[in-house]
């Protein structure tokens, strides 16, 4: 697994390689070498659809988990302001953004206050938008390779 860095954001991205086949069990990742091709020959294009298949979820995955932390945030934030002073520590989304571990890394360990909440929204807007023209890319080089594969 490799950190995809934004902005001081880091948001998980896996990278697949050709001729390697991963999976994933409880969080780790197991990557096994060689061609999932059962026939033995060195044409590449079965194992090659199902890695862009593959990448093209997990990014998907990711831009939704950036969703889902940018719900939270604006949740938090509206919340915030109904809430009377004395109950603003019972904040269920600031308190669940707290615990997300990108968020952590984000703020380096220290714990965000509502204060923060802007900055983290600018930061994963600009991950979602790199994390859509990621997965825009990946689809395009799928494509091209279907292309080229049907020559």
């Amino acid at each position: 697994m490799c950190l995809y860095i934004i902005e001081g954001l880091k948001i998980s991205t896996y990278i697949i390689y050709h001729n390697t086949s991963t999976s994933i069990h409880s969080g780790i990742i197991y990557k096994f070498e060689g061609s999932s091709n059962d026939n033995g020959d060195n044409n590449d294009t079965d194992n090659d659809d199902g890695v862009n298949e593959e990448e093209s979820f997990e990014i998907e995955e990711e831009i939704s988990h950036i969703k889902k932390l940018l719900k939270l945030s604006n949740d938090a934030i509206i919340l915030d302001e109904k809430l009377p002073y004395p109950e603003k520590d019972k904040n269920s989304h600031l308190n669940d953004l707290r615990k997300d571990p990108h968020v952590k890394e984000f703020f380096e360990g220290k714990t965000p206050n509502i204060s923060d909440l802007p900055e983290l929204n600018e930061a994963l807007k600009e991950a979602k938008k790199e994390k859509k023209q990621e997965l825009y890319e990946a689809e395009n080089n799928a494509n091209a390779e279907n292309s080229t594969d049907d020559e």
